[in-house]
C-alpha cells in the first residue's frame, strides 16, 4: 500500500478526524517513498489516537513492530533504535543542559539532575515535546540515548510555529 492509499484508509476509518489539505500534504511529503503492508496501515489506524499519531507511526522507518530487527544494526528490539520507531517525543530540562533524551530513566539526564541536587541546587523541571521543539530550544541529542548516527527522525508533521 502506498502513502496515498494509507491516507485514504485512515480517512475512511476515521471520518471524525480526517487529514485536511495541510496535514495530508505533510503526510505525503514524509511517506511518499514508502510502501506499507496492509497490516501495518490497519494496525496503525487501530492504535493511533489521532491523525498525527497515525502519521508518526508510519513515517520514519514505517515499522510498527518494536521486536522487528532494526535497519541499522539488524538487532531485534535494538535499544538504540526502539524509541525512534515508537515516538518522536523527547525530554529535556529547562536548565543549562544542552541535551534532549529518549527516556526519563536516561543515566545522563538522571546524573545531571543528581549533580544539581548534590551541589545544593534545585533540578530544573523536565519538559517533553517533539524533536523539532527540542532542537529549536538549542538542545542536541543525548549521546547516551542516541549514539552518533542514531538521532531520532525529524518529522515534518511536527514543524509548527
Amino acid at each position: 500500500m502506498n502513502s496515498s492509499d494509507a491516507l485514504s484508509f485512515w480517512n475512511s476509518q476515521h471520518p471524525e478526524q480526517p487529514f485536511n489539505d495541510d496535514s495530508a500534504s505533510k503526510f505525503l511529503q514524509c511517506t511518499s517513498d514508502k510502501e506499507f503492508g496492509d497490516d501495518e496501515v490497519i494496525g496503525a489506524s487501530r492504535i493511533a489516537t489521532s491523525r498525527e499519531d497515525f502519521h508518526r507511526k508510519l513515517c520514519g522507518r514505517g515499522c510498527l513492530d518494536p521486536l522487528a530487527p532494526c535497519e541499522d544494526d539488524n538487532i531485534i528490539g535494538c535499544a538504540r533504535c526502539l524509541d525512534r520507531r515508537i515516538s518522536d517525543i523527547v525530554l529535556w530540562t529547562t536548565g543549562w543542559s544542552n541535551s534532549y533524551h529518549a527516556k526519563r530513566e536516561c543515566t545522563g539526564l538522571r546524573g545531571g539532575q543528581e549533580m544539581v541536587e548534590r551541589r545544593g541546587g534545585t533540578p530544573a523541571p523536565i519538559v517533553s515535546g517533539t524533536v523539532n521543539q527540542a532542537r529549536s530550544s538549542g538542545k542536541e541529542a543525548c549521546q547516551v540515548c542516541y549514539p552518533t548516527g542514531h538521532e531520532p527522525h525529524q518529522c515534518p508533521f511536527n514543524e509548527r510555529a
